[in-house]
Parts: structure tokens; C-alpha cells; sequence
């Protein structure tokens, strides 16, 4: 009873401060897989439920963006199919990469931002998002897994850690400027979910300190197909993975696990909304059926951060991970177009040939009527 007159106060002053509040919706692992498309517009539909009851103008999609092996290009199908036909125009897609996305072709993510600006921003596989007092910098973690595994090997290092560890270096300049409002980081890859995809050690060493040191108050991922969230050293960590793009993770999946640090879990699809007022947020879950669960969380950032530089510089300088280019760079790495997808070759050789037959055919038409006329 209590809880319940603590939650009305504070969704009272949650009414009675607009203006300095900032209403959004996370969710990720939301790619359509074409079993699950049913599914997936169950959930399009709650978030067009919840973002008009509260006012939310953007949500945080936490990557898998399209099952099971992306997109190659911005003028797919897919696009229309399970994005721009299935959630509300007026709310507006933030982006991380997830594993799957990296399957097709990443920069083809990137580029829609340029067709769709109104829909979709991923201006690059890692950036930061400012609104209204709340700091959103996006991080790539696939990438990060591929410099860090293949830091022993030269070839593959640099075939795969495409930005040679930048991010790293870009990741903690972002998060250790000074700004007073809300600091969230988005990611795919778990740090302390429950479920079956594990929380990958060499991450938790990396990111966890930094989070704690930069106080950061929440950090979101997905990769485990429902809704969870841990508390540790201060930051919660909410794996928001029920956006029903694929197959659902239940208790009995191979290999699942507790996470030590978790406080709270519900296997279902849904969407976490999140309420923020300058000192706190309220996070709430939604499925379907209705909501399901809600928490209060304070602001860690509240008075400015609080950091020690040094110990970060060491615990950098004594790592094992391959040296970033430099340490806390002036500027974010210049904006790259990638490779080009092989499938850009491919249509271009059909329409070449397609071309060239239409040529052969005309031509042949052409010849045979002046043979017929004489």
C-alpha cells in the first residue's frame, strides 16, 4: 500500500514538472523474422498504445534491427515490411547494431538515416542522442567484440576492428564530459542480464567501471529475448529484449543462467517506458496485456560527474586490450560509407546485362524492318 502512494506521488510530480521532463521507450530484438511478424505487430501497436498516453516522441531500439541477417541495402523490402509499417510514424527510432545486423550490411543501417531522418538516426554504428536533459550515447558492441577477440590476431584484427578501437577511445571522452542531466548508455550485448546469452567477462571488466566511474545511471541492451534488470555498483542494467523479432527466451533455453545482480525478470514480449524528472526515473514495463511491473531510479549524475581521471587513464594504460588510437580524442571518428556490399555489384551486373539485351532486341527489330522495306 505504501509502494502503491509512493508511485502516485511521484507520477504526480512526474505531471507537475513538463518541461524539464523527457518521456521515451526502449525496446530491442525487434527485427521481424517472418515467424514472428504477428508477434512483432502486437508490440507496434502497444508502443503506438504507450507513446500517445505519455507523450514519447522517440524510442531507443537496442539492435537486432533485422533478423536474421540485416539489410543490404535502404531500399529493401524489408524496410517497409517489419519498420516503417509496423510502429508509429510519430515516434522516432534512436538505433544500436546488434550481432544480426552485422550479418548483412551495417553501413546500409547507417545510410537510411540520410533517406529517413524523421524516422530513423544511426548516423554511424556508434554516436550519441541529447534530449531535453537526457544523454543517450549509443555504443557498438559487436564491433567492440570483434577488436577484442581478435587483438592476437593481426589479420583478422584488421579485417574486423574496422575503426582500430576508436570507439573505445570516443566512448570514454563521451561519457566523462561534464553534463549535469541523464547519462544511459545503449548497447546490444548483455553486461548482467539473466538468459541464455551470456555476459561476456572481457565486457563487464571494460565497460562496468567506466559506467560506474562516469556515473552513468542505466545502461540498456537486448539479446535476450525478454524483460530484465540487474543493480551494480550503483548503475541498473535493463535488458529490454521483448521487442518480438524472433523466437522468445524462456528459463529452459540451453545454457540459461541468473545473473547475480538481477532484481527482476518477465518472460514476454514488451516495451519498457521511461518516465525522467531531472533527479529520477520511473521505468515501467508494458506488454500486451498490460503493465506488468515499474521501478524508481535516481539520477547518479545529478550534481555533475564525479570522476577520477587518473584511475581510468591507468586502468586503460594497465589493460590488455589493444591501445586506442588516442586516448580522449578532440573530435568523434570522421564518418565512413564502409565497403560496398557485394550486392551492389551483383544488381548492377543483371541491370547491365538486362540492359544490354533490350539494346540487342531494339536492334534487331530495327534491322529487320529496313530489310523488310527494301
Amino acid at each position: 500500500m505504501i509502494g502503491v502512494v509512493i508511485l502516485i506521488l511521484l507520477s504526480m510530480c512526474l505531471q507537475g514538472t513538463k518541461g524539464e521532463d523527457e518521456n521515451f521507450i526502449s525496446f530491442g530484438c525487434w527485427g521481424g523474422e517472418k515467424k514472428s511478424r504477428d508477434r512483432q505487430r502486437e508490440i507496434g501497436k502497444l508502443m503506438g498504445k504507450v507513446a500517445k498516453e505519455n507523450g514519447v516522441r522517440y524510442a531507443v531500439a537496442a539492435g537486432d534491427n533485422f533478423y536474421r541477417k540485416g539489410v543490404q541495402t535502404t531500399m529493401e523490402d524489408r524496410w517497409r515490411e517489419t519498420f516503417l509499417d509496423v510502429y508509429p510514424e510519430e515516434v522516432k527510432f534512436h538505433v544500436a547494431l546488434g550481432n544480426h545486423d552485422y550479418r548483412g550490411d551495417i553501413w546500409a543501417q547507417v545510410n537510411y538515416t540520410k533517406i529517413n531522418p524523421a524516422r530513423w538516426n544511426l548516423p554511424y554504428p556508434y554516436h550519441t542522442v541529447v534530449e531535453n536533459g537526457v544523454k543517450l550515447v549509443f555504443i557498438d558492441t559487436v564491433l567492440l567484440e570483434r577488436c577484442v577477440v581478435n587483438k592476437d590476431k593481426p589479420k583478422l584484427y584488421k579485417a574486423r576492428c574496422w575503426d582500430n578501437m576508436l570507439q573505445w577511445a570516443w566512448m570514454q571522452e563521451e561519457l566523462l564530459k561534464d553534463f549535469t542531466g541523464w547519462k544511459v548508455v545503449v548497447g546490444h550485448y548483455p553486461l548482467h542480464a539473466n538468459g541464455p546469452h551470456e555476459n561476456k567477462k572481457w565486457l563487464v571488466d571494460m565497460l562496468c567501471p567506466l559506467f560506474t566511474v562516469a556515473n552513468v545511471s542505466l545502461y540498456i541492451n537486448a539479446d535476450n529475448h525478454y524483460m530484465q534488470y540487474s543493480l551494480y555498483e550503483g548503475v541498473y542494467y535493463l535488458n529490454s529484449g521483448g521487442g518480438a523479432g524472433y523466437m522468445p527466451h524462456t528459463p529452459h533455453d540451453k545454457g540459461y543462467r541468473v545473473s547475480l545482480h538481477s532484481l527482476w525478470h518477465f518472460f514476454a514480449d514488451g516495451i519498457f517506458l521511461h518516465r525522467t524528472t531531472p533527479t529520477y526515473m520511473i521505468i515501467s514495463a508494458h506488454t500486451p496485456a498490460g503493465m506488468v511491473h515499474n521501478i524508481t531510479i535516481p539520477n547518479r549524475n545529478n550534481k555533475g560527474a564525479v570522476f577520477n581521471l587518473q584511475t581510468i587513464k591507468q586502468r586503460v594504460q594497465n589493460s590488455s586490450l589493444p591501445p586506442p588510437l588516442s586516448l580522449f580524442p578532440l573530435s568523434p571518428p570522421p564518418l565512413q560509407t564502409g565497403p560496398v556490399s557485394f550486392y551492389y555489384y551483383y544488381y548492377l551486373i543483371v541491370f547491365l546485362l538486362l540492359l544490354a539485351v533490350l539494346f540487342y532486341t531494339l536492334l534487331k527489330r530495327i534491322t529487320g524492318s529496313t530489310k523488310r522495306r527494301r
